[in-house]
């Protein structure tokens, strides 16, 4: 018997220029300007609040800043009042979600709810730099300063300074990109339940 750890197909979640989306909704932004979080169904009102403090602490920094949700659920309409500015991306799958990633700069994370979170793996395969909370998968694989940005548990606050850093020191991100392309995920490829080790 082994155990098997959790991971992404990297085949797919693997950042290239080809990747990135031409979605009109998108825009044409500036380099480091575009940032994503993604949601099964924003639930959590408190985790949507820590993700627009974020962004808008970001755009303070950055006017020409974008934020992309995707994902969809009972607090979209809400938002959409809320923050017209914003693209609302819907639920994505497949080749088509990892479009999204590969057209983000920044993933932002700030979920304090998950058992794991497999998006996380797929920001880092797709070589974005993480922002989120040291809880569940990203306090497992993100670390500080190398491979994303790691807030403490439950500290909003650093959590919204952060997001500031990113766009007011431009090289915390830069060097980040390789680094969490070369971490290394479980490559889940069918056929028995086989499984490989892969580098994106």
């Amino acid at each position: 018997m082994v155990l098997l750890g959790r991971g992404v197909d990297v085949s797919r979640f693997c950042a290239g220029p080809a990747q990135r989306c031409p979605a009109p909704q998108l825009g044409r932004v500036r380099e480091r300007s575009r940032y994503c979080s993604t949601s099964a169904a924003w639930p959590l009102k408190r985790t949507c609040l820590f993700a627009v403090d974020a962004f808008r602490a970001a755009r303070a920094s950055h006017p020409g800043a974008r934020f992309v949700l995707v994902g969809d659920g009972p607090l979209e309409r809400e938002l959409r009042r809320a923050h017209p500015e914003f693209v609302f991306a819907g639920r994505r799958c497949a080749e088509d979600l990892a479009a999204h990633y590969a057209s983000a700069d920044v993933f932002v994370f700030p979920s304090l709810t998950e058992t794991f979170g497999n998006v996380t793996l797929e920001a880092m395969a797709s070589g974005l730099a993480v922002l989120a909370f040291a809880d569940a998968a990203a306090g497992e694989l993100i670390h500080h300063e190398q491979n994303g940005l790691l807030v403490p548990r439950g500290d909003p606050a650093r959590f919204v300074d952060e997001a500031r850093r990113v766009v007011q020191e431009p090289g915390l991100v830069a060097p980040h990109a390789p680094q969490c392309r070369r971490h290394r995920c479980h490559a889940f490829l069918g056929g028995g339940g086989a499984t490989s080790s892969k580098t994106c």
